[in-house]
């Protein structure tokens, strides 16, 4: 998958070409809550709960979607875009959006026991499950 490509394509970027610097832009500039909206729904999980995994306030989420046009700051868009990255890793091997939604929320043996929704509140623990996705696209049991 072109990481990058699919990323904007999701994002809603119009461009003919999507380059990496282009996502840190978005980044930087920050990202429209309807956004992250869009990711809740795909993967199917609450406020609450997109909040939790991220490690973003659920109030300070809350404030965001009141006015879903507005912009999140460069921090929680980068935290938002980490997750989209994921889910769309996920998406590229498993090809269901519920497959990916039932992958993120389970318990994996290679992540400690731990659900690999639950390592996306920091770029290690996302590197982590990148890394067990890598190994699933490989033919790896993980």
């Amino acid at each position: 998958m072109d990481n990058a490509r699919e990323l904007g394509i999701y994002l809603g970027l119009k461009s003919e070409v999507i380059t990496t610097f282009d996502i840190i832009k978005l980044t930087r500039n920050g990202i429209k809550a309807s956004f992250a909206k869009k990711l809740i729904r795909d993967i199917h999980i609450n406020q609450e709960e997109f909040a939790k995994y991220l490690g973003i306030k659920i109030r300070t989420l809350s404030r965001r979607f009141e006015k879903p046009s507005e912009k999140m700051n460069s921090e929680e868009s980068e935290k938002v875009i980490r997750m989209a990255r994921i889910f769309l890793e996920s998406l590229d091997i498993f090809k269901d959006m519920q497959k990916v939604a039932t992958w993120l929320k389970r318990p994996n043996r290679t992540l400690g026991e731990l659900a690999p929704i639950s390592y996306l509140d920091s770029d290690i623990g996302a590197e982590e499950v990148m890394a067990v996705l890598g190994r699933i696209k490989d033919g790896v049991y993980s």
